[in-house]
C-alpha cells in the first residue's frame, strides 16, 4: 500500500514524541533554617523580663522545629528549647533577668546553625542615707552650725525627704530636709542657743528608709573627743582632741584636763595654738583589772566638757610554749600558757597561725579564775622545712599578746 509522503512524515514525528516525551521539572520543598534571633529590648533593668523572638527562613516541617536556647550567664535565663509549630515561621520565649549588672549573650541553635543576641542588664542604684556630717563638733551658744546629708545615689524624681531630730532644746533643726532630684547631698542649718549650764552635748539624727545616721557636737567653749565610742585595751595609748568654736587667741588657749582614775592619764594642760581651733593630746591607759569606764574632763573659759572612755583590762601571758617545738608534718603539737592573774569574768583568746601547714582553734575560752590554758596545733605534710608562727590575741580587740615559732619538717 502506498502512503503519501506527508502522511509518513507526520507518523514519524508522532512516534518520536511518544517515545521521548516532553522534559519535566521535579517538585522540591525548601529546608527551613534559623534566620534570626531578636530581643524586645537590648538594655533592661535587672529583675525584668524580655521577650525573645525566633524566625525561620521558611515554614517549619511536620512535627515542628525545635530550637535549642542557651545563655552565657545566670543573670539572664532562657528555656532550654522552643518549638516552632509545623507550618509556622516564628515563635517567642521569655528571658528572665536578675538584679545584677551584666552583658549576656543569648544563643539559639537549629540544624547546626546558630544565631545570637546580646542583652545588657543594668542595675538602677536606689538612693539611701549614707552619712550625716557637721561643719564643726563645737559651737558657742547662739552660733549656728551646718549639717550635710549624703546619699548613696542621686535622689529620684521629686527628691528624697530625710527626717531630722535634735536631742537638745538648745539646738533646733527642721523636721525634714529634701535632697533635690538628681542630687546626692544637701545642707541644712542647726540653730543653737546658750544652755544655762556651762555646756550641752547635742545629737542630730537623720533617718530615711530604716537607715539612721547620727552626728554630735557641743554647745560651749570647748569640745572633747576621745577617739570614738569603742573600748580600748588597757596598756595602750590613744589620741584625744580638743576643739574650740573659734580660733585660739594670741598666746594660745590653755585647756585643763583631768581623769577620775589613775588607770587613765591625760596631760594636765593642753594648749590650742594661737589661731588654731583644735589640738590633739595623748591618753595613756593601764592594764589593771577589772574593766572600767573613766571620765575625762576638759575645762576652758570657766566651762567644762566631760566624756567617758571604757578600758578593757586583761591578764598578761607570762609564759607560753609548744611541745615539741619541731615536728614532722602530720603530727600534733600541744601548746600551753600561763597567765599573770585570773580574769574575773574569764578571757577569750583569739588563736591563729601564719601558714596553712599548721591549724589551731579560732578561739579559746579561759574560764573565770583560771590562770593556765592549753590547745593543740595540727600540722600537715610539707615538702620542705617550714617555720610557722602561732599567735595569741585578745579576741574582743585583736590585740596580739604572744607569738611563738614552731618548725614542721617533711
Amino acid at each position: 500500500m502506498n502512503r503519501a509522503p506527508g502522511v509518513f512524515a507526520i507518523l514519524i514525528s508522532a512516534l518520536a514524541v511518544a517515545c521521548t516525551g516532553s522534559p519535566t521539572t521535579p517538585s522540591t520543598t525548601a529546608t527551613a533554617t534559623l534566620s534570626s534571633l531578636a530581643l524586645s529590648q537590648a538594655t533592661v533593668s535587672g529583675s525584668t523580663t524580655v521577650t525573645g523572638t525566633l524566625n525561620l527562613s521558611s515554614a517549619a516541617p511536620s512535627g515542628g522545629a525545635t530550637i535549642t536556647l542557651a545563655s552565657n550567664s545566670s543573670v539572664a535565663t532562657v528555656p532550654a528549647s522552643v518549638t516552632i509549630a509545623a507550618g509556622s515561621t516564628t515563635a517567642s520565649f521569655a528571658v528572665t533577668t536578675t538584679a545584677t549588672a551584666a552583658s549576656v549573650t543569648i544563643t539559639a541553635t537549629y540544624s547546626g546553625a546558630s544565631q545570637t543576641a546580646t542583652l545588657n542588664v543594668t542595675v538602677t542604684a536606689v538612693a539611701a542615707l549614707q552619712a550625716l556630717t557637721l561643719t564643726s563638733n563645737v559651737t558657742a551658744g547662739g552660733t549656728p552650725l551646718q549639717g550635710t546629708i549624703a546619699l548613696t545615689a542621686a535622689a529620684p524624681a521629686g527628691g528624697l525627704s530625710i527626717a531630722l531630730t535634735s536631742s537638745s532644746a538648745f539646738a533646733s533643726v527642721a523636721p525634714a530636709i529634701t535632697v533635690p532630684a538628681g542630687q546626692t547631698s544637701v545642707t541644712f542649718n542647726i540653730d543653737t542657743s546658750a544652755p544655762p549650764s556651762s555646756s550641752a552635748n547635742v545629737t542630730i539624727t537623720a533617718s530615711y528608709g530604716g537607715v539612721v545616721q547620727r552626728a554630735t557636737f557641743t554647745i560651749g567653749t570647748v569640745a572633747l573627743w576621745l577617739g570614738g565610742t569603742a573600748p580600748v585595751v588597757g596598756g595602750t595609748m590613744i589620741a584625744g582632741m580638743l576643739t574650740l568654736p573659734s580660733p585660739a587667741p594670741d598666746g594660745g588657749a590653755a585647756v585643763a584636763l583631768t581623769s577620775n582614775t589613775p588607770n587613765v592619764s591625760v596631760p594636765a594642760v593642753v594648749v590650742v595654738p594661737a589661731g588654731a581651733t583644735s589640738q590633739t593630746f595623748t591618753i595613756t591607759t593601764l592594764d589593771a583589772p577589772p574593766n572600767m569606764t573613766a571620765t575625762i574632763t576638759a575645762t576652758y573659759a570657766g566651762e567644762t566638757e566631760s566624756e567617758t572612755l571604757t578600758v578593757w583590762a586583761h591578764p598578761i601571758v607570762t609564759a607560753f610554749s609548744c611541745s615539741p617545738s619541731t615536728v614532722s608534718g602530720g603530727a600534733t603539737l600541744q601548746c600551753s600558757g600561763t597567765l599573770s592573774n585570773a580574769a574575773p569574768g574569764g578571757w577569750t583568746l583569739g588563736l591563729a597561725t601564719d601558714n596553712s601547714a599548721a591549724s589551731v582553734p579560732g578561739t579559746l575560752a579561759v574560764g573565770p579564775g583560771a590562770t593556765a590554758f592549753q590547745f593543740a596545733v595540727t600540722t600537715t605534710a610539707v615538702s620542705a622545712s617550714t617555720t610557722v608562727t602561732v599567735q595569741i590575741a585578745d579576741a574582743p580587740t585583736g590585740l596580739v599578746v604572744w607569738r611563738e615559732l614552731v618548725t614542721i619538717n617533711p
